[in-house]
């Protein structure tokens, strides 16, 4: 019994060191941290939102100027994208251009309004799928893709809900229930990252793959978050397909830690950080907008985030796709 005690005692007193090693990182990181000379990219993007919810979790002054000086170099002062090049149709420049509100609403800048704009206006012509949805890039023509979600719909939502008409909303909603449709694997529950929907003859399923599930998750959870309630109908079809994503993965969490394989349905040497990541600070959203019964989640959530500091090494050497989702999470947790 008295061992038993010490032994919990030592483990709490162990996880409130990691949470204070935790913090540091995040400091430490986001000072650190040098974005590639090529702007507009699936690394900044991470990085760029997790920096916003640093700071929208514990006013974190490093992580906002990590934001606001990337973003004063990389938008002229006339909103222009001078880092995006003509012709490209790939979507993580969508989810740099997440942190342009934030911009804008610390400085009042109107460039970063002006680039906000333009990049909706890009996104007009982004190449779409036969049903629908947006081409990830030129180089994935025709697929229905988990990650294409995940870059650019959050960026729509919020675009039109604070500088359109609220008129996106439908086809916001209908690109993820074409995913539902085309990728959801009803026997297992899971989405599968992506199909080709004008592909010939026999092709194999896309393996299930946990960073996939991770950014489907995300994306919903942004999207309810930015999204105005009084559109009921589109609002209320992605709080559907978010529990249903949650409670069909939730049963392959390890039960002795609530993390996942990289692979979900079996065990895999590849590295299931940044999905972990990205799943845990999905599910934290979902319980802070009351979309999970807080009461139910909360504590094992709480715990597989801490478990998941202490497993993998975060440290400066850290790839920004990894770490970004991790202090995203980690934001989430403060919140909480």
């Amino acid at each position: 019994m008295l061992a038993g005690a010490c032994l919990r005692k030592t483990l709490a007193d162990r996880m409130g060191e990691t949470m204070n090693e935790a913090a540091a990182f995040a400091e430490k990181y986001v000072k650190a941290y040098k974005p590639d000379a090529s702007c507009w990219k699936e690394e900044a993007g991470y990085m760029l939102s997790a920096c916003v919810e640093l700071y929208g979790a514990a006013k974190d002054t490093a992580a906002r100027e990590l934001v606001l000086s990337y973003l004063a170099s990389s938008v002229s002062a006339e909103g222009e994208l001078p880092g995006l090049q003509d012709g490209s149709h790939d979507l993580a420049a969508a989810s740099c251009g997440k942190a342009l509100f934030f911009a804008w609403d610390e400085t009042g800048d109107e460039r970063y309004r002006k680039a906000a704009d333009r990049l909706a206006e890009r996104l007009k012509t982004q190449p779409r799928c036969p049903c629908g949805n947006f081409w990830r890039k030129d180089t994935y023509p025709d697929q229905v893709r988990l990650d294409a979600l995940y870059f650019c719909q959050s960026f729509r939502v919020e675009h039109d809900m604070r500088l359109g008409d609220k008129r996106m909303a439908k086809d916001v909603a209908l690109q993820f229930q074409n995913a539902r449709k085309y990728l959801f694997d009803e026997e297992a529950g899971l989405y599968r990252p992506a199909r080709n929907l004008k592909a010939h003859g026999l092709t194999h399923p896309e393996p299930f793959t946990l960073s996939s599930v991770g950014q489907l998750l995300m994306a919903l959870a942004d999207c309810v978050e930015k999204m105005d309630m009084q559109l009921y109908e589109h609002y209320r079809a992605l709080v559907d397909l978010f529990r249903e994503a949650v409670f069909g993965l939730l049963p392959y969490a390890g039960k002795e830690t609530g993390l996942f394989s990289a692979a979900i349905t079996h065990q895999s040497s590849e590295n299931a950080a940044a999905g972990n990541a990205m799943v845990i600070g999905a599910l934290l959203k979902g319980i802070r907008l009351g979309l999970l019964d807080e009461e139910k989640y909360l504590p094992s959530v709480r715990r597989a985030f801490e478990l998941l500091t202490v497993r993998w090494p975060w440290d400066q050497e850290t790839k920004a796709e990894w770490a970004g989702p991790y202090l995203m999470a980690l934001a989430e947790y403060r919140r909480g």
